[in-house]
């Protein structure tokens, strides 16, 4: 691999680990009116960076890993309201249930809609989706549709076509008080850098919750 391909494949990884939060991380269901429930969630880009050769073949990949803390805040039965930290960002989102009154005991579908401003005040962020999960208990799987995308907001900023894709976890209770959520996501993410000819990619996250 030639020296200046080994230094993009180095330095990208810092470049796009702000860009934006590709882990949902939350089940339908709102926090309960008043309380408080912190979160991290942790996601993969597997083979996110690709040097290719002349012919359109891969010769060399990186993956790229990143974090965001996320707080959400019951407001009422029916909707809460989320703050996430991404590196260089934050963005502030609002999730209502949509499929009559909150029983535990049925299944939960709602809307999440979001806006902040990532990659260190150089875009904007907007997102919207749809989340459906399962009934409460030990073990709560969750699923649904999402679209995300930047809007340049600084001179010299990069401009970026819309994300969008599937995902699907399933939330697992540890205790009373913490839980995890293995997830996987699969999203159409044209790279705005060039840095992968792919504009598929799949990324698996893990977000733990403290209640």
């Amino acid at each position: 691999m030639r020296t200046t391909h080994l230094l993009a494949l180095l330095v990208s990884p810092l470049l796009l680990t702000s860009c934006i939060s590709y882990a949902v991380g939350t089940t339908a269901r709102p926090v309960a009116p008043g309380e408080f429930q912190p979160s991290l969630s942790a996601y993969v880009v597997p083979d996110g960076i690709e040097s290719t050769t002349s012919e359109g073949s891969v010769s060399d990949s990186l993956a790229y890993a990143s974090a965001d803390f996320e707080g959400r805040w019951g407001l009422d039965s029916q909707s809460d309201l989320g703050l996430r930290i991404p590196i260089g960002g934050a963005i502030v989102n609002y999730k209502r249930l949509i499929n009559g009154p909150n029983d535990p005991a049925r299944p939960a579908v709602a809307t999440i809609v979001g806006a902040g401003i990532v990659n260190f005040g150089n875009h904007a962020f907007l997102e919207a989706g749809l989340i459906a999960s399962g009934r409460e208990g030990r073990h709560v799987p969750y699923g649904g549709i999402r679209a995300m995308h930047v809007v340049p907001i600084s001179s010299g900023a990069v401009s970026d076509d819309p994300t969008a894709g599937v995902f699907g976890g399933v939330r697992l209770r540890v205790s009373e008080s913490f839980a995890i959520s293995p997830e996987l996501g699969v999203y159409y993410d044209p790279s705005a850098l060039e840095l992968r000819d792919r504009n598929i990619i799949v990324i698996p996250s893990l977000t733990f919750h403290w209640d």
